[in-house]
């Protein structure tokens, strides 16, 4: 994986700001582009007091007491490879349809890895199959003495 970045917060398409808007509850948001690019630098000056950073999928969500430290470490250095819903961002998708695109993966994920052992336990079967074969044979043709 040389040249790839870990998978982290700013780098997940479910990287969001939530707007708490105090008549119409909250509103959510995709981060952009240009402010996932800030962020990595250590630039949140984007981020307008009314907007909260946080997980689509309630993974974490920032409170109050973040401070800049806090929160570059949530959101660039801690490593998220399976310990959430990490989908890489795809811009101009919405929320909805990452979330769908996101579940489809992983079960392709995990049903070619189902795949792949019921391959390895046919591959045993055969051989112990094969192998009592041969013995058979071996006895019919009394290669060794009979018990």
């Amino acid at each position: 994986m040389l040249g790839q970045r870990k998978q982290t917060c700013v780098d997940c398409h479910f990287f969001e700001k939530i707007a708490a808007l105090v008549e119409h509850g909250e509103n959510t948001l995709v981060v952009k582009e240009s402010e996932r690019n800030k962020a990595l630098s250590g630039d949140y000056f984007w981020q307008l007091d009314m907007y909260v950073l946080a997980c689509h999928f309630n993974v974490w969500r920032e409170d109050p007491g973040y401070d800049l430290p806090r929160k570059q470490d949530v959101v660039i250095q801690v490593e998220r490879h399976d310990q959430c819903f990490f989908w890489r961002h795809h811009p101009g998708m919405l929320l909805p349809a990452a979330a769908i695109l996101q579940e489809r993966e992983a079960k392709a994920r995990e049903t070619g890895r189902d795949r792949r052992l019921t391959i390895c336990g046919l591959w045993i079967a055969a051989l112990a199959l094969l192998a009592q074969v041969l013995l058979k044979i071996a006895e019919a043709l009394k290669w060794w003495p009979v018990r």
